[in-house]
């Protein structure tokens, strides 16, 4: 598996993981697929903004069943060189052998990094996600450590992220990768506020 920001020039898989998250688990997220899909390309390629974007990639989980793209009359817009149908859920996979399911890479989740202006010592994880097929195998902690790297990187002293009321399997996740409660209130109502030092990187 292999864990990396994605470039400003990825903006379009960005934007698709994004919605695809969005679409799958609206109530876990603060914004609504409605409000993303009014983003433009600039808005897109910054977001978010003085942070960073990350992506895991690796192959499809054995049980996940190959999905042909829609026809191209179906169809907004056409792939783009990754094999992605923008703005139309899950990527393609990019595979040697399209036959084969374990040589087809594919995003398998999300996160991101992003400082408020207010708090700069701070970094927040947002937009968590992880594909449905992919879930149980570990992504969401790897995704979590790379935002914590990030942190640390840029000299920040905690990690810290808000999980909205009622999402049980998010909070296991997040306290298996070393994550505790604050004292903070949250921002949405009912929800929890989670933080992690910025050096305590599990994977």
């Amino acid at each position: 598996m292999e864990v990396r920001p994605l470039t400003p020039g990825e903006w379009q898989l960005k934007r698709d993981l994004r919605l695809s998250a969005l679409k799958d688990s609206p109530h876990a997220f603060a914004s609504t697929w409605a409000r993303e899909t009014k983003r433009g390309e600039a808005d897109w390629r910054t977001w978010p903004a003085g942070g960073a974007f990350f992506a895991a990639f690796g192959p499809l989980p054995p049980s996940q069943p190959r999905v042909s793209p829609p026809p191209a009359a179906a169809r907004h817009d056409p792939p783009d060189s990754r094999g992605v149908l923008p703005a139309s859920g899950m990527p393609l996979g990019i595979a040697a052998d399209r036959h084969d399911p374990s040589a087809c890479v594919v995003p398998l989740g999300i996160a991101g990094a992003w400082v408020a202006a207010a708090d700069p010592a701070t970094t927040h994880l947002i937009s968590m996600w992880v594909v449905p097929a992919a879930r149980g195998r570990g992504i969401a902690a790897h995704l979590a450590d790379a935002v914590t790297r990030w942190a640390r990187d840029h000299g920040h002293d905690t990690v810290e992220l808000e999980l909205a009321c009622g999402n049980t399997a998010a909070m296991n996740a997040y306290l298996r990768c070393g994550f505790t409660p604050a004292d903070r209130e949250p921002f949405t109502a009912g929800g929890t506020v989670l933080t992690r030092p910025a050096h305590a990187v599990i994977g």
